[in-house]
């Protein structure tokens, strides 16, 4: 196992057909996915109700939130499901705390197991396909790559939602051409942080040299020291693991191997802008203090 894939571990990533609860469908799986879920109470011969559906936590945009919130249920009503057909369910969730910001689902739900010898019991477990959801899948991006990103932003938010649609060879795409366009800015970001300290000469003469490379790939190639501990992303090289994944390229790659590369590089790239963001943000704290205290 490389360390790409040791870094996998870490993603919140979810199995096909492995059974999950429904909030976790709601929370972590992508448009067009298909889950099997327990969450069902009998309720008569024929039919039965979703449980489980209250108090989901999403990403709250409103300004008095600006964090993850608990939702509750718009309507009070019970989403009955017929044993033998598909059904398809809207769901409406308002957030708790702001009571502004709401979310939707529509969800195609089919008992796939049962036939007319059969019966559900309340842990049978459903197929449920998210066909629906406003606003749209994936965790919203953080401030810090959003002023990394700067006019690419929009080639970003597209392969943002070429991944939350399944779209691998897509989103990997987009997110090679802005990891490469914004190349010279992150290393920029990098050496800010190496000066800080003394004994890292060498790689910011590395870094600032592999700027003259136009691809990230490239630059990476001439970099030979390794970073620091306090820039690793659990214990990992995150210049290294977004070469791994951008160096596989599309060529003989399956559309969910470039998924889950281009999830890899958006994941590694968040955590990396954030890391540099806070060191940089902390040492400007510190030499604040020392001024009023010197």
């Amino acid at each position: 196992m490389n360390e790409l894939e040791r870094f996998y571990d870490f993603l919140d990533t979810s199995v096909l057909y492995e059974e999950h609860s429904f909030k976790e469908l709601l929370n972590k799986n992508r448009l067009s996915s298909l889950r099997l879920v327990s969450a069902l109470s009998t309720k008569s011969s024929d039919s039965c109700a979703l449980t489980d559906i209250s108090s989901p936590k999403f990403y709250c945009s409103n300004n008095e939130c600006k964090s993850k919130q608990y939702y509750e249920p718009i309507e009070e009503v019970e989403h009955l499901i017929n044993f033998y057909k598909e059904t398809e369910e809207t769901l409406r969730y308002r957030c708790r705390n702001c009571r502004a910001s709401t979310k939707t689902f529509l969800l195609r739900i089919e008992l796939k197991t049962l036939n007319k010898d059969s019966y559900p019991k309340d842990d049978t477990s459903i197929s449920i396909q998210k066909i629906g959801e406003y606003p749209k899948f994936g965790k919203p991006i953080p401030n810090q790559a959003l002023k990394l990103l700067g006019k690419e932003r929009d080639l970003f938010f597209k392969g943002s939602t070429c991944e939350n649609l399944g779209m691998g060879i897509a989103a990997f795409s987009y997110y090679r051409r802005v990891i490469d366009s914004k190349k010279d800015k992150l290393f920029d970001e990098i050496i800010k942080v190496l000066k800080l300290n003394s004994g890292n000469e060498v790689l910011v003469k590395e870094l600032s040299e592999a700027k003259q490379e136009p691809q990230f790939t490239k630059a990476l190639n001439k970099i030979k020291s390794i970073l620091p501990e306090s820039l690793k992303v659990k214990g990992h090289d995150p210049l290294k693991l977004m070469y791994k994944a951008l160096s596989e390229g599309l060529h003989n790659k399956t559309d969910e191997e470039c998924l889950r590369n281009a999830k890899a590089i958006k994941t590694i790239f968040f955590a990396f802008t954030e890391r540099l963001d806070t060191i940089l943000k902390e040492d400007k704290m510190v030499s604040e203090a020392l001024k009023d205290l010197v």
